[in-house]
């Protein structure tokens, strides 16, 4: 699922669906995935929800993973598609954090093991980094 992170220059944008941002840098970063199903210009973004159909699927959509929206918190994911669509999937301002910005977020937090740690949630990990933060948000 795509993060998403804004340049903060003078301004910051808070999403009043996130719980709290985190600013690194200069980069602010939500700590909620995006769940849209339109772009940011209003044109829908399609479901779909047979895993044939999503493999051979060479234009933007989303689905549940696995199919299901209620045992794995209804969380979107978007091929991708649907997350460099100039249209753009995140809200005004926003966009998806990129490879450099993935590799400051590292470097700021001093190496893989402790970005793991800064990012990762309580559960769905094995124990090679047993500690969570619960401070971001994640």
């Amino acid at each position: 699922m795509p993060i998403w992170l804004k340049i903060s220059i003078l301004t910051l944008f808070t999403l009043c669906s996130c719980r709290e941002n985190f600013k690194l840098g200069n980069l602010e970063w939500a700590t909620q995935d995006v769940s849209v199903s339109h772009f940011r210009n209003g044109d829908s973004i399609p479901y779909v929800s047979d895993s044939i159909q999503w493999q051979n699927t060479f234009t933007p959509a989303w689905t549940y993973y696995r199919n299901d929206s209620v045992h794995y918190g209804g969380e979107k994911l978007y091929n991708w598609y649907a997350v460099s669509d100039p249209r753009g999937i995140c809200p005004k301002g926003w966009r998806v954090a990129g490879f450099k910005d993935w590799e400051l977020l590292i470097k700021e937090k001093g190496g893989e093991k402790m970005a793991a740690r800064f990012l990762k949630g309580r559960t769905g990990w094995s124990d090679e980094f047993p500690q969570h933060n619960e401070r971001n948000g994640f």
